[in-house]
């Protein structure tokens, strides 16, 4: 199965990977980047995880992004295991902070990561 980051309900922006510039400017695609992440079993895993078990319109982080995007083009499989954090954020105005640690436990549930849920709206 081929996931992209839309498939996911989930987006991939310049300013979320610490990019000052777009990834165009640097040779890269916003194709090329999802292409990297979905080659990544564990990336994959993971974008899956965001969309079935996440908030809905839930946003990864920066490291997610930035650091498969590095090892791919270093020459290193990308790793999704050596994170010390997955950030995802969402923004929900209808739900409590309270919420979140239900998203985390159902997330670690589907994929044992380092997730940290943070809803935005609070």
């Amino acid at each position: 199965m081929s996931v992209t980051p839309e498939a996911c309900r989930l987006s991939v922006m310049p300013e979320a990977c610490g990019l000052s510039v777009m990834p165009e400017a640097c040779g890269l695609s916003m194709a090329r980047v999802a292409a990297i992440l979905a080659a990544s079993p564990g990336h994959r895993d993971a974008l899956q995880a965001a969309a079935t078990a996440g908030p809905a319109g839930g946003w990864i982080g920066a490291g997610f992004v930035r650091n498969a995007v590095w090892d791919a083009l270093s020459g290193r499989a990308p790793e999704v295991t050596t994170l010390a954090d997955l950030d995802l954020v969402h923004h929900d105005p209808a739900r409590d902070l309270a919420a979140d640690a239900g998203f985390e436990a159902a997330l670690r549930a589907a994929r044992p990561l380092p997730w940290s849920v943070v809803n935005q709206a609070w």
